[in-house]
């Protein structure tokens, strides 16, 4: 998966869940978790 899908398919609904529940603990970890694993998704030449 190349760095912009995996931005649009995984990391934006994890980060607009959260915004929309911002207490639930769960969502929070998800979110953190999917703009890490995009972090280890982009490569610098």
């Amino acid at each position: 998966m190349a760095p912009r899908e995996h931005l649009e398919a995984i990391v934006r609904p994890n980060l607009a869940d959260f915004r929309a529940n911002y207490g639930e603990v769960r969502l929070a970890f998800n979110a953190v978790a999917a703009a890490d694993s995009f972090a280890a998704h982009i490569q610098i030449p």
